[in-house]
């Protein structure tokens, strides 16, 4: 897709260990999104789209709106708030915000088993998703922890390298 891709594989899927070796499937699905929500690199199985969502809005009548995955996760990066009513949905899974750091422009989500770290860089957003019922290449199920810290590495790199 672009030079962005080798970050997912290098960086958000898996993470080099003490002892030189790698530990694998560490997030279910990462991204590289420019500021605007356009995908730069995905993993496979990842389908940032834009589709038409109805649900029941707060007086109980049904409503549709256009639900924009990459620019929904980019605001939710930039910003700390999704942009659409249908809230944050990633490969339409309902997230919700548990926590987000203005100063790092950091976001932590959480999903029904599972969740997401995205962090904001000068240029782009990271983007990576765990899932507890998958297991990592040590056999332990993939974890917000990992999850968290691989995206967040990968933002403070691109972050010190002013991209």
């Amino acid at each position: 897709m672009s030079a962005w891709s080798k970050y997912i594989d290098g960086y958000l899927l898996s993470k080099q260990l003490g002892d030189g070796k790698w530990l694998q499937k560490v997030c279910e699905h990462a991204a590289i999104l420019d500021q605007k929500g356009n995908v730069l690199a995905k993993s496979a199985g990842l389908d940032l789209k834009a589709y038409d969502y109805e649900f029941a809005n707060d007086e109980g009548a049904s409503e549709k709106t256009l639900v924009e995955e990459g620019k929904i996760l980019a605001q939710v990066a930039l910003t700390g708030e999704s942009p659409c009513k249908a809230g944050i949905r990633v490969n339409n899974q309902k997230y919700m915000l548990v926590r987000y750091e203005p100063g790092k422009k950091l976001a932590y989500l959480s999903k029904v088993g599972g969740g997401a770290c995205l962090m904001a860089t000068k240029t782009v957003i990271v983007f990576g998703s765990y899932n507890t019922s998958l297991q990592m290449t040590d056999g332990k199920s993939q974890n917000p922890g990992q999850c968290n810290e691989v995206v967040e590495k990968l933002g403070d790199i691109l972050v010190k390298n002013n991209a």
